[in-house]
């Protein structure tokens, strides 16, 4: 089975931000996630780690799209791969596109949040095109993979 692994270089706020790099293949894609908070479920990033990854068909959002679940991960169920740009600790005013699962993009970059409150929008960090990200991520995986997430930040994100 392949293995990609999602290389966390910068945590904020504002998000999780990592590099995968999957060997043998050339594939610019960057995650987002949630920032680290304890692996408290629909509030943190998952902890570093070795987990399975399947393809799914994700019924359930505003554009139906494949991506993939992420099983096994420590005390928390749900966990997906799926098209979003945001991800940012919602108790500190950042918006947010997921609880918990992790956004591919691109690239990781600066691109304008807005909200359903009415708040004005305001630049947040963000995985950069995602809907290609995830295709490419998909074309280059298939059906399942491995995905090792470690940690090049001072956070060790471990539960």
């Amino acid at each position: 089975m392949m293995e990609a692994i999602a290389a966390r270089f910068k945590t904020s706020e504002q998000g999780t931000f990592s590099e995968l790099v999957v060997p043998g293949f050339f594939l610019s894609i960057v995650f987002a996630e949630l920032p680290w908070r304890a692996n408290k479920t629909d509030m943190s990033c998952i902890p570093c780690g070795a987990y399975h990854c399947t393809r799914e068909w994700f019924e359930d959002f505003k554009t139906p799209h494949w991506g993939y679940r992420v099983h096994d991960v420590p005390g928390r169920t749900g966990i997906r791969i799926h098209r979003g740009n945001h991800a940012g600790d919602k108790t500190l005013g950042w918006k947010s596109d997921v609880l918990g699962c992790v956004l591919p993009g691109l690239r990781a970059g600066v691109m304008p949040a807005t909200f359903k409150d009415g708040r004005p929008p305001r630049d947040q960090e963000a995985a950069i095109n995602s809907a290609v990200a995830l295709d490419r991520l998909i074309a280059k995986c298939g059906d399942e993979f491995t995905l090792r997430i470690v940690s090049r930040c001072s956070e060790d994100f471990a539960v």
